[in-house]
């Protein structure tokens, strides 16, 4: 035994269209989709082990064959495997055939039965969609299990701003949902499956590892207090700038400053903020930029006055500060410079 995790669902269970003569007069078939933590695969079961005319052995005890199959309303020939004496049959191309389950409402399959001819097995897939993508979700969630610490991820999603429900260390919808947006927000693909640039996205470090550090940015509008004019001014920025993302694709909307900000500064501040403690925290500061992305000036600390009273706080900000400087130059939008001249960045610890 491995212990690896394996999920199987299948169709309802169906008789021959014409019933089959002795010994198979009782046959019943089924059709079906496995998967674990690697990979997925699609057979058509049976009750007792088919008896196939014009099928060519093969050396490994197994032999192949092809059929023709209608799915829905598309006939086509595919190419299937049995081993000898077992009661499955393997298509060859799993991808295509899970694919036309997907998109079939039934499947009528054909095959050449020793001693009756053309034998007929019509398969209801009645909800098969659902239940097939379930499936996928706890085959992925047994692969994100074994493989990640997914109360880390969890965490990290959460301090991103995605909500992945409780921090139970459980891959289920709630946390491949905020994974997928998370993803979105960042530009990449909404699979909701990890990949290593997620992980580097989200700050991951391996199994075991804890999210320590995390950074909000805000627009420096947003994050102080603004007079009656200027907060004004700024709703209406932000109208101006809705509109402009109305009608556009989500993978054609560039990606918000703040986004690209956060993940750059992050870097850099998850090293650095591991040699402090987290009782200065929080620590927010305003920073300038150059057209260039470079920092202007010193970043300006936002409680300038704790920092002749609070020797932790001067130490975090201090880091803070440091963090920021080795991330410098950006790589920030130069058409869109005015957003991000002066950014508010909070560290937490």
């Amino acid at each position: 035994m491995t212990g690896e995790t394996q999920i199987y669902v299948s169709s309802p269970t169906t008789r021959p269209v014409r019933g089959l003569g002795f010994p198979y007069q009782d046959v019943r078939a089924w059709l079906a989709v496995g998967c674990n933590a690697s990979r997925e695969w699609a057979y058509v079961g049976f009750t007792e082990a088919p008896n196939l005319t014009d099928t060519e052995a093969k050396s490994g005890g197994y032999s192949t064959f092809a059929a023709r199959i209608k799915w829905g309303d598309k006939l086509e020939i595919v190419n299937m495997t049995q081993r000898w004496g077992e009661r499955f049959l393997h298509f060859r191309d799993d991808d295509r055939a899970i694919s036309r389950m997907l998109s079939s409402p039934d499947v009528l399959l054909e095959l050449e039965w020793y001693g009756a001819g053309a034998a007929y097995f019509r398969f209801d897939l009645a909800g098969a969609e659902s239940v097939i993508r379930n499936a996928r979700l706890r085959c992925s969630a047994a692969s994100m299990q074994y493989t990640y610490d997914i109360k880390t991820i969890q965490h990290l999603l959460l301090q991103a701003g995605f909500d992945p429900g409780p921090a139970d260390g459980l891959w289920g919808a709630a946390t491949l949902g905020a994974l997928a947006r998370f993803q979105a927000s960042r530009g990449l693909p909404p699979s909701g499956k990890i990949d290593m640039e997620t992980l580097h996205r989200l700050g991951y470090s391996g199994p075991g590892s804890q999210p320590l550090a995390n950074v909000t940015v805000r627009r420096v509008s947003a994050a102080t207090s603004l007079g009656g004019q200027d907060r004004m001014a700024n709703i209406l920025f932000n109208i101006r700038r809705m509109k402009q993302e109305i009608g556009r694709a989500p993978d054609q909307r560039p990606v918000p400053v703040e986004i690209l900000l956060h993940d750059q500064v992050m870097s850099c501040w998850r090293t650095a903020s591991a040699s402090i403690s987290a009782k200065g925290m929080p620590v927010e500061m305003v920073v300038s930029f150059a057209p260039d992305g470079a920092i202007e000036g010193e970043p300006r600390i936002v409680d300038g006055a704790r920092l002749k009273t609070d020797r932790e706080f001067l130490l975090a900000a201090y880091t803070a500060a440091r963090a920021v400087h080795g991330c410098s130059p950006f790589t920030l939008p130069s058409d869109s410079y005015t957003d991000w001249q002066q950014m508010a960045l909070t560290f937490l610890r």
